[in-house]
């Protein structure tokens, strides 16, 4: 069973601040992004674009890069945890628990919080690209039997 390793928003605060090497993936949509964004430079890859960077992900970020997904609530960037190390052969993967809600609940009230229901996000991510999203679910699914 390969998942992403957990990260609370803490400890990537820590982290951050200490300047490890960790590349921190966000992958909200673009409105998400313009509502509540990481105080932090990140790397922006929206699962509902996956046919937009797929091809360059490994130039965007190495698969010996350690890396921290981020999405609103942990869900999806624990999928493309999954993803990333069942499909892509990535070996360093956290995923951010709770995501930014977290983030501004927890480490930086400054950040916006915003609501996403669940037809919302499943209207975001399913409609525009099904087949990655698919492909997430199913190895998140080989993973966890």
């Amino acid at each position: 069973m390969t998942v992403p390793q957990s990260l609370s928003v803490q400890e990537l605060q820590e982290r951050l601040v200490r300047g490890d090497d960790l590349l921190v993936i966000a992958v909200r949509e673009d409105s998400e992004l313009a509502l509540a964004r990481l105080p932090h430079p990140v790397l922006h890859l929206p699962l509902s674009r996956a046919t937009d960077w797929i091809d360059s992900l490994a130039n965007q970020a190495p698969p010996q890069q350690p890396l921290a997904g981020l999405c609103h609530g942990g869900i999806r960037s624990w999928q493309f945890g999954c993803w990333l190390l069942e499909q892509r052969g990535y070996t360093s993967v956290w995923n951010v628990e709770g995501g930014i809600d977290a983030w501004s609940r927890f480490v930086d009230p400054e950040v916006t919080r915003y609501e996403l229901n669940g037809a919302e996000l499943a209207r975001t991510v399913k409609d525009e690209h099904p087949a990655t999203t698919v492909a997430a679910a199913e190895a998140c699914e080989t993973s966890s039997q």
